[in-house]
């Protein structure tokens, strides 16, 4: 059994109210000391260590902050932050508080954390509501106070509380110097290595009692007692301290403050350290080396459980409530990494729920210069709008021994509400809010009597929503109103995110009207009379009979009668995937006429320059889109915007520009082809035989006729059988091209080359197993089992090379099902944002990923149904 306790650090010395597992950086990735400050960002960490036997991989580490006590003490029911940690026998991982605190002044310096820590099968006590037991290998304090000695001849107080235990009606208090061993190691935890131990010299003692006005005296004494206390009652008192007058401003001293109990046993204490002079700047520390070269290129992006597709731009969005975090990791070095896997550590914002889950690459390794994906689910439904951070650790498992690295990354999420008194949407992040108004938008024919009455929109009460049709809202005029949070001077505001453009977020809200036609559980949002839901993403309250789809058919002024979009879907379809599908063609849609790279406010913005002391207090956009061609995605299509840009000043001013503009989709593909068993047929037909692994390829080319590669696309199959089943993989270009029929240079093999590399074993080739787990298997990698029968060969070390353009999965899946059986394969690529961390803002800003490229999902601006064709039928026997 795991047994799990704090350590790693020499506590020689250190009372448990003082214990050294806990400490500060100013910098998560930079391992100098921080001393807390009034006002200043300061990130935590807790030293962990594994003592019993076996490995944990869900032990959690609770944060909390509490209120300056000899006593721990909090009064909040929920901790600050919680984080996750693996640890094997033996093993000292450092955790990362990834929420930053920010002392607050009424602290005075006072610092009091207390750090939890439990594993599954090795919880840690439940303590009482106010206090904790701090002698239980659970639990660590750092219930220090650092204060500076800036005036010579005066001292400092110390304001703190004593606390009357349940069963105790005495408190006693008493302050002793500290022992002259603890002196070395506890500067060292503040990064204040070299200081003057002064404690022999200075003055100490204890007030039970002191008021603004009063004259610090020159002695106190050591010991304060209260008789008969109530139970659970706080008693204030105040440490005094005084460097000796000949002090220099490298002196230091260091005093305890504790509380016994009637029989003498520690209950708690506080440590205070006095510096001399003011506060100094903590001399850096050079972060080391990573011990495992990998790094996380870009940042995570947001998919939808239900479909896998990857959200506009990869924003997550509250109002969809579970999504799931995608994080790509690169071996940055030549040679193969063995025995990898991933975690997600913690999240800087507390309300965005993300339960543990190791998660590990194709066999545990990554190939030299290869990525792999790790996908983790998460609930955004209580997420605060804005950039928040997300922290990795990366290990790598050598017998007994352990190497991890820790990696930081942004994640940005939107919140979306309605407002339907004045029929517009509101999105907030934390740089201001847009408000977007669809005047007039495409929609089937008949979509304003789309109601309760229709059977393809009716919600049905079991809340599923197989049912419901999915309803193409493509804005054809409308208007985009940005309020900046603050009031700017200059001709550019801030960012959103200091990334995307208000475009992306246009298109995230005109996208998601679609899914929210889909997803029964949001009809709170269009039921509520009173609260609509706010900026801040909430969906307001529930009650009401109506559907969604009336609801929403309610947020327009008016929809066309001259284009009709969708009636229907053809094919074999799921309506929550092609919903999903038809929110990427919106949002596509949006950001293509907003302009490719700059936006529309941002061109405004250019062409209107405030005077000197002039703030821009809000910014209107109207538009008019006359649309030449058919939103379909992967090729050319465009037409003409007519705009009109309005930047309101605090004078009272208005400046305007307007012009039309015509505007093209630029994320296109030439083409692709999609391959099963290693062979590609011309008519898409394919025989397969159910005991041998179901191989998938793809490769996608560019308009210069380069292959797409590695990290460059987001791909993943559908597979919808003829009867009813549903199986959905994601495919790699992880150097396991050649089980795809494709050889090391993206080449097609020929028919007998694809034929044995699917038949013959390799010698000292990679076992590949299947780690698919409950939680996401859908969306795992698709991993490629040894067959017996079929002998499905292991591509040898040497033979693996990644990065060539070949994409592969392998749908396990398939034998489960018994009887003969039809599947239709879906294959679908999108681009991803690949901006590196550090790109100026507004250059990172002209990046957008997220576009379907390929071209299996056509519209239809006829009346006709939509088409959703797919790549390949496999008939499986």
């Amino acid at each position: 059994m795991a047994r799990v306790t704090f350590g790693g650090r020499d506590a020689t010395g250190f009372p448990l109210y003082f214990n050294p597992n806990i400490f500060f950086t100013s910098d998560p990735s930079d391992p100098t000391p921080a001393i807390p400050t009034r006002d200043v960002p300061v990130y935590i960490f807790a030293s962990v260590t594994n003592i019993g036997k076996e490995t944990t991989n869900g032990a959690s580490v609770k944060f909390w902050i509490c209120s300056p006590s000899t006593v721990p003490v909090t009064e909040t029911p929920a901790p600050f932050a919680v984080s996750n940690v693996s640890l094997s026998p033996g093993e000292t991982k450092e955790v990362l508080c990834v929420r930053p605190w920010i002392p607050e002044w009424t602290n005075n310096g006072h610092v009091c954390i207390v750090c939890e820590v439990s594993d599954l099968y090795d919880p840690a006590p439940a303590h009482p509501p106010t206090r904790w037991d701090v002698n239980d290998r659970h639990v660590a304090q750092h219930n220090v106070n650092v204060r500076f000695n800036e005036a010579r001849r005066f001292g400092i107080l110390s304001s703190m509380s004593a606390f009357a235990l349940p069963t105790k009606a005495n408190i006693k208090v008493s302050i002793r110097q500290a022992p002259k061993d603890t002196f070395k190691p506890a500067m060292a935890k503040f990064g204040l290595k070299g200081r003057k131990n002064v404690s022999d010299s200075t003055q100490a003692g204890l007030l039970d009692r002191f008021e603004p006005g009063d004259t610090l005296p020159k002695e106190a004494p050591h010991d304060v007692e209260w008789k008969d206390s109530k139970p659970g009652l706080q008693r204030p008192f105040h440490a005094f301290l005084k460097l000796p007058e000949d002090h220099g401003e490298n002196s230091a001293a260091i005093y305890f403050v504790e509380q016994h109990d009637d029989k003498g046993k520690l209950v708690g204490g506080v440590a205070v350290i006095l510096l001399g002079g003011k506060q100094p700047d903590v001399p850096r520390i050079q972060p080391a080396v990573p011990a495992i070269p990998v790094a996380m290129p870009y940042r995570p992006y947001a998919t939808d459980p239900g479909s896998g597709i990857m959200l506009p731009d990869g924003l997550f969005v509250s109002i969809l409530g579970q999504q799931y975090i995608n994080v790509e990791t690169r071996n940055n070095g030549g040679a193969i990494l063995d025995g990898l896997s991933l975690y997600i550590e913690g999240v800087a914002d507390p309300a965005i729920s993300a339960p543990i889950r190791i998660t590990s690459p194709l066999g545990g390794r990554a190939l030299g210069g290869a990525s792999f994906k790790s996908i983790f689910s998460a609930d955004f439904t209580n997420a605060t709008p804005g950039a928040t951070r997300v922290s990795f650790i990366v290990q790598q498992r050598s017998g007994t021994t352990t190497t991890s690295v820790r990696v930081l990354k942004k994640i940005f999420v939107v919140g979306v509400g309605l407002d339907k008194a004045t029929k517009t949407w509101q999105i907030k992040v934390p740089e201001g809010t847009l408000h977007y108004h669809a005047r007039t938008v495409i929609a089937p024919k008949d979509f304003d009597k789309m109601g309760s009455t229709s059977p393809g929109c009716k919600c049905p009460d079991s809340g599923e929503d197989k049912e419901i049709t999915p309803i193409p809202i493509f804005p054809l005029s409308g208007t985009l109103f940005w309020v900046p949070s603050t009031p700017y001077a200059g001709t550019h505001g801030p960012l959103p995110f200091e990334d995307p453009v208000n475009k992306v977020l246009a298109g995230i809200v005109a996208g998601i009207i679609t899914l929210i036609t889909l997803i029964a559980w949001l009809k709170k949002l269009f039921d509520d009379d009173d609260d609509e839901g706010g900026a801040d993403g909430s969906s307001g309250g529930g009650g009401g009979d109506s559907t969604i789809g009336g609801g929403v058919s309610g947020t327009f002024d008016e929809t066309t009668g001259e284009i009709t979009c969708c009636t229907g879907v053809q094919v074999i379809t799921d309506n929550k995937f092609l919903g999903a599908i038809t929110t990427l063609a919106i949002a596509a849609w949006v950001f293509t006429f907003m302009q490719d790279g700059k936006d529309l406010h941002e061109y405004g913005r250019d062409n209107t320059t405030p005077a000197v002391g002039e703030l821009t207090i809000g910014e209107l956009v109207e538009f008019d889109i006359v649309p030449t061609d058919k939103a379909s995605p992967g090729v050319a299509w465009g037409g003409d915007i007519k705009w009109k840009y309005e930047r309101a000043l605090n004078s009272g001013r208005t400046l305007t520009y307007g012009t039309t503009t015509h505007s093209e989709n630029t994320h296109l593909l030439k083409s692709y082809r999609v391959s099963i068993d290693g062979k590609i047929s011309p008519d898409k037909h394919y025989i397969h035989m159910r005991k041998k692994p179901l191989v998938i390829g793809a490769q996608f080319v560019r308009l210069d006729g380069s292959l797409f590669k590695g990290s460059d696309l987001y791909v993943f199959a559908w597979l919808w059988s003829n009867r009813g089943q549903k199986i959905s993989v994601e495919l790699r270009d992880d150097g396991y091209g050649q089980l795809a029929g494709f050889d090391e240079d993206g080449a097609s093999l020929s028919a007998e080359e694809g034929r044995d590399i699917l038949e013959r074993v390799a010698p000292g080739g990679m076992l590949l197993r299947s780690k698919a787990t409950k939680t996401v298997r859908d969306w795992e990698r698709g991993v490629i089992p040894v067959d017996k029968i079929g002998g499905l060969r292991a591509i040898a070390d040497e033979e693996a090379i990644p990065n060539t353009g070949s994409y592969v999965a392998v749908a396990n899946s398939v034998e489960q099902y018994s009887g003969p059986t039809t599947w239709y394969v879906f294959v679908l690529a999108q681009d991803v944002n690949t901006v590196a961390e550090g790109m100026e803002p507004r250059e990172a800003a002209k990046t957008v990923g997220g576009f379907l490229l390929t071209t299996g999902y056509k519209l239809k601006w006829d009346g006709s149904p939509c088409e959703m064709d797919y790549d390949a039928v496999v008939e499986v026997f």
